[in-house]
């Protein structure tokens, strides 16, 4: 099970298309014998042409793909600008067809540098609007220590506390920070005008 949920390896043939170089052969050394042969390479596209993605879905749907991942969000864009909402919008038009098949489509993006962002992509305003499910994954630590916050239209918000390495995803519960109480300024400041002058110097 993953995150409360059953997971069939065997159930899902995953398309997958990289665009960094090497990209084929870091899948292969990853994945290749956990994945049981039910990966499949596609050609990178990069271009934004309509008819070359329609060619990629019928592909899909020929092979009985059940996923879709493109890694990564900037290879996808290309020379397009992502802070334009116009441009997000362009890029999403030529994937959207793909997951309103049925085929969910996995965008592996670069998290925000922020100390903030708790793993929000960067541009993530008009990117995350679209996603149905997001998985932000963050506050990495030694030995692949770090979290993951689940979003999902369905399942609501959780965050799971994981180790994270290319041998092993395991959940673990992360002790509970121990709570600290303040007192209001307010609260004190009475305390101090109110109580009497051996209360303060002993």
């Amino acid at each position: 099970p993953l995150a409360g949920r059953a997971v069939k390896a065997d159930a899902h043939l995953v398309a997958w298309m990289g665009f960094d170089p090497g990209w084929k052969q870091d899948v292969r050394d990853y994945w290749a014998s956990k994945a049981k042969n039910r990966i499949l390479f596609y050609p990178t596209i990069r271009n934004h042409n309509p008819e070359n993605w329609k060619g990629l879905l019928d592909s899909l749907i020929a092979k009985k793909a059940t996923a879709l991942i493109i890694d990564h969000l900037y290879g996808l864009a290309g020379p397009i600008g992502l802070n334009d909402a116009e441009n997000v919008a362009k890029l999403f038009a030529l994937i959207r067809p793909i997951y309103e098949s049925g085929i969910s489509v996995i965008l592996i993006s670069q998290a925000s540098k922020s100390e903030w962002s708790e793993g929000r992509s960067a541009h993530s305003v008009a990117i995350e609007a679209e996603a149905r499910s997001l998985v932000r994954i963050y506050d990495k630590k030694m030995n692949g220590v770090r979290k993951i916050k689940l979003i999902s239209n369905s399942r609501g918000e959780e965050t799971l506390n994981v180790i994270l390495t290319p041998e092993e995803f395991s959940i673990f519960e992360a002790p509970e920070k121990k709570k600290v109480t303040r007192e209001s300024p307010n609260e004190v400041r009475k305390a101090l005008l109110n109580a009497k002058p051996e209360e303060l110097t002993s």
